[in-house]
């Protein structure tokens, strides 16, 4: 079963009448969550965010494997994900808005182009 931060990604692609095959489905959002559990990712760039189901991904798996220093407080989780297209970075906003806020904490999204 997906979050409800990842269901809140496929709600706001269907609000905003946008092209729902470009999103990150449930399987594919589970395996980048597993993915950055697994490397105890700590930082992630991700380019192409759509609507935000894959930043999600990337931020829960990230924060579910925060490696603790030895006092006890977790390393800094930051991801970073870019969406050049207006609408699609406008979309991103309102799914951001719907997240925990332990996941809204750790996640930038920057409206631009990554070739520039």
């Amino acid at each position: 079963m997906v979050s409800k931060n990842i269901q809140s990604a496929a709600e706001v692609t269907v609000d905003e009448d946008l092209f729902v095959p470009c999103t990150v489905g449930r399987l594919e959002s589970q395996f980048l969550k597993m993915m950055a559990k697994t490397e105890k990712s700590k930082k992630c760039l991700h380019i192409g965010c759509f609507t935000g189901s894959s930043a999600t991904a990337f931020a829960e798996g990230s924060l579910a494997a925060a490696i603790k220093r030895d006092d006890g407080t977790a390393y800094e989780v930051k991801i970073h994900t870019l969406e050049s297209d207006k609408r699609a970075a406008e979309a991103a906003k309102k799914t951001f808005l719907l997240w925990k806020s332990s996941v809204q904490t750790v996640t930038s999204l920057h409206h631009e182009d990554a070739t520039t």
